[in-house]
């Protein structure tokens, strides 16, 4: 571990959080471009409580900043970080950590989560910018908002998306999303659909922008090898990457599996990811006959899988713009998927055509099928995800945000910050979190 990586943990506030904090700035970063105005001094703290993609965003633009010679702080929960992602924050050499208890429901713990976070953003030297990510992260950074120069706020997909919400659910969480999101100085969407998504929940044009989630990508792969492999072999590998959850429909993929067998293929499946449906999905695959079909591989990093599978089945009920697309097309695997805003998101064009109407087994399959038995289609789908995986780049949104950053603290400073839309919604978001 990092001599300058700290821990702040949520039990016991006064002894941890001092020492964690006391430990900032320990460590140097390197110059910043000498051209603009670049404010040497700023300081940004990204707030995270959830896991999956959303954690992989948070950690891929922590060290992008990092590398731009920004000084950022990570503040994170424990609770819901998957261990790929934990082993990566050990390792890092730069930056600082803090380790936040957080629930994602509401919860009485939340009110020492945000003495701990307003502890670490008043020890920090210099324009502070806090940047809010997912649901919990937000609705505890508007409690902050007196405490930092600029506060933003990126939902990575709004809860009140989901369309198999009751529409008295629905109306709820969205009053409460458009009571929090109004709250801050900007709000990051990483999809148009969640750009439009926040106007209507009356966040100003000026004040929403898109920046599309961003990977790595290196234009090496082995798109080509699968299709040698699936005609050799007879035997097609299907993938499924994500949290075992209600969002991620993954009762879906195994049906979809089930359905491909009794039409006499010969399936194989890897199923890449943890949650509390993994028990409901191996006893619906016990039933259909297809257990003995399915290699569990647990949470670990989905580029470790995907070269072992031969198409990709995206089954969520709602996204907005998912890593695992991103990195399926990275890799050059084929994807078939149910329509929500992510697939729409990354699978645009021609590519279009591999999402399904219907969030049906026997949908999903007869898309499969086709994608797998035209030869010629297959090989410009490998086109066509290179493309994809060139147009979101890493560096691309990293550079982006920060340039946010900037337009932020050159619009306003702290003595002269508007509180009218951190108190008029105030009321609303307390009750929210509580």
């Amino acid at each position: 571990m990092s001599e300058n990586f700290c821990t702040a943990v949520s039990s016991s506030l006064p002894v941890n959080v001092a020492q964690s904090v006391d430990s900032f700035g320990s460590s140097e970063t390197p110059p910043l471009p000498a051209s603009g105005r670049n404010y040497l001094d700023v300081e940004i703290a990204l707030l995270c409580e959830a896991g999956g993609g959303v954690m992989r965003h948070v950690i891929d633009l922590h060290r992008g900043l990092l590398k731009r010679g920004r000084k950022a702080t990570l503040i994170v929960s424990p609770k819901r970080m998957d261990d790929r992602y934990r082993d990566e924050i050990y390792a890092l050499d730069k930056g600082q950590v803090v380790f936040v208890d957080m629930e994602r429901a509401p919860h009485p713990s939340d009110v020492n989560a945000y003495l701990v976070v307003r502890s670490v953003l008043k020890k920090m030297r210099g324009r502070r910018i806090l940047h809010a990510h997912s649901t919990k992260a937000g609705l505890l950074g508007t409690l902050l908002y007196p405490e930092v120069g600029a506060m933003l706020y990126t939902p990575h997909c709004y809860r009140a998306t989901d369309p198999s919400l009751t529409p008295l659910k629905r109306r709820a969480l969205r009053s409460v999303e458009m009571a929090y999101s109004q709250s801050y100085d900007r709000i990051i969407a990483v999809s148009s659909f969640e750009k439009e998504y926040a106007l209507d929940c009356g966040v100003e044009l000026n004040r929403v922008t898109c920046i599309s989630n961003g990977i790595e990508y290196n234009g090496k792969a082995c798109g080509a090898d699968r299709s040698n492999r699936m005609r050799s072999s007879g035997t097609i590998t299907m993938g499924f990457v994500g949290r075992l959850t209600h969002q991620k429909n993954p009762l879906l993929f195994i049906d979809t599996l089930a359905l491909l067998v009794r039409r006499g293929y010969d399936m194989k499946a890897i199923v890449v990811g943890d949650g509390d449906l993994k028990r409901e999905m191996m006893s619906r695959a016990e039933q259909l006959n297809v257990a003995s079909r399915i290699d569990w591989r647990g949470e670990i990093p989905a580029r470790e899988a995907l070269s072992d599978m031969d198409i990709m089945a995206h089954t969520s009920h709602y996204e907005a713009l998912p890593y695992t697309l991103l990195e399926a097309c990275a890799s050059l695997l084929p994807i078939v998927a149910t329509d929500n805003h992510g697939s729409r998101s990354v699978l645009q064009g021609e590519l279009a055509e591999n999402i399904v109407e219907e969030a049906t087994a026997e949908a999903l399959s007869n898309r499969l099928l086709r994608l797998v038995h035209d030869t010629s289609l297959w090989s410009h789908q490998l086109d066509l995800l290179d493309q994809t995986a060139q147009a979101f780049s890493l560096e691309t949104m990293v550079v982006k945000v920060e340039q946010v950053y900037l337009d932020l603290l050159s619009e306003r400073s702290e003595p002269t910050r508007s509180m009218e839309r951190y108190m008029a919604p105030s009321v609303s978001r307390i009750q929210a979190l509580f």
